[in-house]
């Protein structure tokens, strides 16, 4: 068994728990670009007990070759990949999207570039059974210093958080919202055609029976009403027409009575 962490800074330290702290420990790095783990910088030893005792998704890229090493929460984000791709480079963990994720990294192992952040970042992938996914990430790529490396950056440092489930949530939210707006738009195009052009008398009313607001027309009915056909019939029943075609849109401002004049506010209809 090669333990990468069997001394650093002249004491031994214990891996902390878990599947790919045992992994990384077990792994013959040797036949691997980075060598055996005693010749392993202190920059690069330090970062991956750092990351294998991290909760976050987090991934090392090391060397020019951009060697793959990662703790447990990184490991559902390759998928089937896992644990074939430990110590392999990054061009064959990531093939589908090397040809931008290889020069983003590059650049920032060159210095070219600080870094790199993007929220719900967009890659198209494979990672089961060869089945492409478009999957998102929150992701944050930062350079290792490393004073023995070239240009003093020893490798990129990855985190990424996968956002896909609450991108794809938030997108059919807003499709549903957009749906229920057109549906809305039309049944109010539908209702204001029917006040426009029927030749019924028609009202909103309140649940206490008293127009809310009414067609110009019907206005003009009913201010011809005498106050005993009003009471007698002929406007309880308008009233009572109007509740159950229209829906009551607020309680009214005071109650209005047959003949009152607010009955013509030209806005109405």
């Amino acid at each position: 068994m090669h333990d990468p962490m069997a001394s650093r800074g002249g004491h031994t330290t214990v891996l902390p728990p878990g599947g790919m702290a045992q992994l990384v420990a077990a792994k013959d790095w040797a036949k691997t670009p980075l060598g055996a783990p005693e010749t392993w910088s202190a920059s690069l030893k330090l970062t991956v007990e750092l990351i294998l005792a991290c909760g976050f998704p987090m991934a090392i890229r090391w060397g020019p070759e951009m060697i793959m090493i990662y703790n447990d929460a990184y490991a559902p984000i390759l998928g089937d990949k896992h644990p074939r791709v430990l110590g392999a480079p990054l061009r064959e963990v990531w093939p589908e999207i090397y040809d931008k994720l290889g020069p983003l990294n590059e650049s920032i192992l060159r210095g070219e570039r600080e870094g790199f952040f993007a929220r719900d970042h967009l890659w198209r992938i494979f990672r089961r059974a060869d089945t492409w996914e478009d999957a998102r990430f929150t992701i944050s790529y930062s350079p290792i210093p490393d004073d023995t490396a070239p240009g003093r950056i020893g490798g990129i440092l990855a985190t990424a958080v996968e956002t896909t489930d609450r991108v794809d949530t938030e997108q059919r939210l807003r499709q549903l919202s957009e749906r229920l707006e057109q549906e809305v738009a039309q049944r109010t195009r539908e209702r204001d055609r029917i006040w426009q052009v029927s030749e019924d008398l028609l009202g909103v009313c309140n649940f206490e029976g008293y127009f809310l607001r009414v067609r110009p027309k019907t206005s003009s009915r009913i201010t011809e009403l005498s106050q005993h056909e009003a009471d007698g019939g002929e406007f309880q029943e308008c009233k009572r027409a109007a509740v159950e075609i229209f829906p009551v849109l607020g309680e009214a401002p005071a109650a209005v009575e047959p003949g009152d004049r607010a009955f013509d506010d030209p806005t109405l209809g």
